[in-house]
């Protein structure tokens, strides 16, 4: 752990801006000569994605001497033996290939997940920042299935010290096996204080925060985190509150206490970004109902990296166009100010805030409670689903999203409910008390 930690270090006063696969050669440059136990190799893509060092010596048939197997084209044998190795003892086995061609590898990636056992993936070439190879080898899905994969890290760092840090994890993790999703392309360094190099290996921190409450959460990880980056000083300097969360690890991340993602992601916050050049669906459960994401909605092209990029959206420009369009419209609904009206079933109807709770009998009044809240526009409330909870038909009735106050009002004074002589308004206070009256 010590000498992992060492390569970090390294990395950090290196400070280079370099691919990240060339940054993943240089940490083993160091970590092979100091771990005995390392037993490297790739299928046929040792130029490639940078597992050879030189201290690696290929593997003698003859007498069995070497800690670099040529594996040839076979990623799915390449791994069986690589589980073999970590289940015999006293090797931690490593090797690489493109990350699109984890798909051959993935039968025994699997069984590593279910076996619990220390192997490390380096899988190179991981978006379509491959350039004119084309979709065939960009990777689209590929991140999604190993995240999906229980009992498996995904690490995707953005840079020479996230990198390490990605490899002193693995190392690290005794009974869990882990990949690499390393750069083609150059990515620049991050600068980062001695704190945050160490919330790196929590799988996820705030790379660049704002004075005070941010507005809105641009989260990225890998080469989209430069684009966040970038964004997030645009918004500065147009005076908005922007915070970049990089997530390298959100196996890892996920893992944490809930006072710490709560720091990392406070729940007041709707207004997130998420950016990845990958399949945009697996962030939804980060970015909420109200955030969006930049990802990929299709396979990629074949053309220069930089060109495939731009193409499909991944600029600073479109991140920061959208990341202005999210916090307008949640600026506009009020989600900032940490409202909500919404009904909860059994015609319990609750209101909760930054300034409290509170229990009425009429609409009308909850109406003029909300306008006269300080720092609360009028026609700011959400855009919730809304349902009712119609006591004297035992139903529940659905509603347009509340947008505004007033509509809110309409809408309750129009539904079957308020026309219900025996519908019934309530609403609970922070304290659980409820009073109703019968409309």
């Amino acid at each position: 752990a010590e000498i992992a930690r060492n390569a970090v270090t390294e990395a950090v006063s290196q400070g280079a801006d370099t691919a990240t696969r060339v940054a993943s050669k240089t940490t083993l440059e160091y970590l092979v000569p100091r771990l005995p136990e390392l037993a490297g190799g790739s299928a046929d893509l040792t130029g490639s994605v940078g597992t050879l060092t030189s201290s690696s010596i290929h593997m003698d048939v003859k007498n069995h001497t070497g800690n670099y197997i040529s594996y040839g084209v076979r990623e799915f044998g390449m791994s069986a033996i690589m589980n073999g190795l970590a289940l015999h003892g006293g090797f931690i086995p490593y090797a690489g290939t493109f990350l699109a061609f984890a798909d051959q590898a993935k039968n025994a990636l699997r069984l590593a997940a279910i076996m619990g056992i220390r192997v490390i993936w380096v899988l190179t070439h991981d978006s379509i920042g491959v350039g004119e190879d084309g979709p065939t080898h960009q990777p689209v899905e590929q991140l999604g299935m190993l995240r999906l994969m229980p009992g498996f890290n995904l690490w995707r760092p953005c840079d020479t010290v996230e990198t390490a840090v990605a490899w002193t994890c693995a190392l690290e993790a005794g009974h869990t096996p882990s990949g690499l999703s390393l750069s083609r392309q150059t990515l620049p360094f991050c600068p980062r204080s001695e704190e945050q190099v160490a919330a790196i290996a929590r799988g996820g921190y705030v790379l660049r925060d704002c004075e005070g409450t941010p507005e809105i959460i641009i989260m990225a990880t890998g080469s989209e985190v430069a684009l966040a980056l970038g964004a997030a000083e645009q918004l500065a300097a147009d005076g908005r509150k922007a915070r970049v969360v990089s997530m390298p690890c959100a196996e890892v991340f996920d893992a944490q206490s809930d006072e710490y993602k709560e720091s990392v992601l406070p729940s007041a916050v709707r207004a997130r970004l998420a950016i990845e050049a990958s399949a945009s669906d697996w962030w939804l459960k980060y970015v909420g109902l109200d955030g969006a994401v930049i990802g990929m909605e299709g396979f990629g092209a074949s053309a220069p990296g930089k060109v495939v990029f731009e193409r499909l959206g991944f600029t600073v420009a479109n991140t920061l166009e959208k990341a202005r369009e999210i916090s307008a419209v949640c600026t506009e609904l009020g989600l900032h100010q940490k409202l909500m009206l919404r009904v909860l079933g059994e015609g319990d109807m609750l209101y909760s805030g930054q300034y409290g709770g509170f229990e009425l009998q009429e609409l009308d009044s909850a109406v003029r409670a909300i306008e006269a809240m300080p720092n609360v526009e009028v026609g700011g409330v959400c855009s919730f689903p809304c349902f009712l909870y119609d006591e004297a038909a035992q139903d529940i009735l659905p509603m347009p999203n509340l947008r505004t106050v007033q509509t809110a009002a309409e809408m309750l004074r129009a539904s079957p409910l308020a026309r219900s002589s025996l519908a019934r308004t309530t609403l609970r206070n922070t304290s659980g008390r409820t009073c109703s009256s019968t409309r």
